[in-house]
């Protein structure tokens, strides 16, 4: 073996060496010592922080879009003008049918959340919300039932494509993880609070606007996001750690979880092995975004039945009868 071939094997190994030591070194630390971590590389009060306060404004504008729907169908059931344009006057079925198709569009959407590790985050939240648009024009400006029918199935379909609450999970700092979902979640009862606010002043507009414009208006928040996203906010690191680009995702953890944007910030490197970590852990040999086997698995079985559960005893609760009925 020549000196040349010796020695770049001894670099060699020590990388191995270096690397094998990292990977102990990440091994021993705490959710106590991650969540310490995080805290001290970053403080609020810095363009980080500014940074941040404009991603929770693009997202929370994306989920207060989505508890607007809530406010304005509920209001517009108690409205006669919207019951004798489309003459159906108080027929139980059809206005039960009207809120269900949101429900069915909403079931069929639901298997497109997969093209989110095809087209990113951003590029799911996008076609979400632009569908959202196109339904509330459609709402606003049917000039029949079934045209306004199928805005409401576009409607549900757009809605659940977003999915900003996956979003905000993997963008977050660690030790504000908890804050900026709950913050995320709470947007929704801005909205629909706004809304039933303004119902009031809107139902008395004249004649058909006064259910017009407020399903309209349901179009305001989904393109403050549609105009926002791309210029406000970055792609998931997490995205970037599935498509390959491990140094991408470092350049946003810096950006968004430090206050020096420093690359060489030992949170950095960490959170980024977490993202890895967490993505070998979830290879079950299902990886195309079709594929949907993998909630069948052993592995996914009991948290697909929670979630089931969770949805149905949802729908149990009776809010969507007091939502949507009783102010009719």
């Amino acid at each position: 073996m020549t000196s040349d071939t010796a020695s770049v094997q001894a670099k060699l190994d020590k990388s191995e060496d270096l690397e094998h030591i990292e990977e102990i070194a990440l091994a021993r630390v705490t959710e106590e010592d991650l969540w310490e971590l995080s805290k001290d590389s970053l403080t609020l009060r810095s363009w980080t922080g500014v940074r941040l306060g404009l991603i929770m404004f693009i997202h929370g504008c994306n989920q207060a879009g989505f508890g607007i729907d809530w406010g304005v169908i509920s209001g517009v059931n108690a409205l006669s003008q919207w019951h004798d344009y489309f003459g159906f006057e108080s027929s139980g079925g059809t206005y039960g049918l009207i809120n269900s198709l949101m429900q069915i569009g909403i079931v069929c959407g639901a298997p497109f959340m997969g093209l989110a590790d095809v087209i990113g985050r951003r590029g799911i939240n996008f076609a979400g919300n632009a569908i959202v648009i196109f339904a509330s024009l459609m709402q606003g400006l049917a000039t029949n039932l079934p045209m306004f029918m199928a805005g409401r199935f576009f409607m549900g379909f757009g809605t659940s494509l977003m999915s900003s609450s996956q979003y905000i999970g993997e963008i977050s700092p660690i030790h504000l993880r908890g804050l900026m979902v709950g913050f995320f979640g709470a947007c929704f009862q801005v909205g629909s609070l706004g809304i039933l606010g303004a119902m009031i002043g809107l139902t008395e507009l004249p004649g058909n606007n006064s259910w017009r414009v407020p399903l309209i208006l349901e179009a305001l928040f989904p393109t403050i996001v549609c105009v926002g996203i791309y210029l406000l906010t970055p792609e998931s690191p997490r995205y970037y750690v599935l498509k390959g680009d491990r140094q991408k995702a470092k350049e946003v953890i810096a950006k968004y979880h430090t206050t020096s944007t420093d690359l060489n910030q030992p949170i950095v490197d960490i959170v980024v092995r977490q993202i890895e970590e967490s993505l070998e852990n979830d290879q079950t040999g299902y990886r195309a975004a079709w594929d949907y086997r993998v909630f069948f698995t052993k592995t996914a079985r009991f948290r697909l039945l929670v979630l089931f559960l969770y949805s149905l005893f949802q729908q149990w609760n009776g809010g969507g009868i007091i939502t949507y009925y009783v102010s009719g």
